[in-house]
């Protein structure tokens, strides 16, 4: 009976002093007796006394974010868009002014270089005469009367040896005669159709001062720049370097380049 007592009064005090399963539920941030923190678990953390509008009203702040996000973004793709599409527009201008297709175009003044045609062969008296009597007025400054005969030597003798020294005079003679957007238009023929020519650093540097004369530096200098790649050794290259050192360009491109018309068959 005594013993029976004893283990009664043993169980009683045992059970006090444990916790129910429900005080382990609810008790927040308590030590077990081994000493480890029990935290809740913040999915299971609602607020019971939270309204339904509480929620929408987080629920809308964060939409807010996410439609702000969206709308950087997207403002940040259009601007790449435009930065784009506008490379692209200055790369198509540059593409045309080195081939001059929007000078030949838009230019009232230009007269498009004559067509080569196969009515006449090269070897003529008449190209002769006609080159002859151009140097003349050249040597005279009489540029005008130079463009005219000039310009009679390529349309009737297309194929004439000398065809690529009357272009080269003519483009020069039209840059003397202050038309610059022409002389450029048939600087440029010469550079289309003979690009491997013993004197294809000229036009290169034609097309350069013409137009440094039109005001547009930046293609002036993009031709400068090409002929000292291309042809770096030749004394055109000393003249374009200087043109692009001084930003000067010459008055008269016939006393600029004496050595135009070396190696011409006449």
């Amino acid at each position: 009976m005594r013993f029976r007592v004893l283990f009664l009064l043993i169980f009683v005090t045992v059970l006090s002093s444990c916790k129910t399963s429900s005080e382990l539920r609810h008790g927040s941030g308590e030590e077990d007796p081994a000493g480890i923190k029990t935290v809740e678990n913040p999915v299971h953390a609602v607020d019971p006394n939270r309204r339904p509008e509480d929620w929408q009203r987080e629920i809308d702040v964060l939409n807010g974010r996410l439609e702000e996000q969206q709308y950087i973004a997207d403002q940040e793709r259009d601007s790449l868009l435009e930065t784009i599409a506008r490379l692209q527009i200055e790369n198509d201008q540059l593409r045309e002014k080195m081939g001059l297709r929007a000078l030949e175009r838009n230019s009232p003044k230009a007269s498009k270089p004559s067509q080569v045609s196969s009515k006449k062969v090269g070897g003529s008296k008449g190209a002769k005469l006609l080159w002859s009597k151009a140097l003349n007025d050249i040597e005279s400054e009489n540029f005008d009367s130079a463009v005219t005969l000039l310009d009679d030597f390529v349309k009737t003798y297309p194929k004439d040896k000398g065809v690529y020294w009357a272009y080269l005079g003519l483009a020069m003679a039209l840059y003397q005669s202050g038309e610059y957007q022409s002389s450029a238009i048939h600087f440029n023929h010469l550079i289309d159709k003979f690009p491997k020519h013993k004197l294809g650093a000229l036009p290169w540097f034609g097309q350069g001062v013409a137009f440094a004369k039109m005001k547009q530096k930046q293609d002036s200098d993009l031709f400068f720049q090409e002929v000292v790649r291309r042809f770096p050794k030749s004394t055109t290259a000393k003249k374009a370097k200087r043109a692009l050192r001084s930003k000067k360009v010459p008055g008269n491109l016939f006393s600029e380049l004496p050595y135009w018309k070396k190696w011409n068959p006449f």
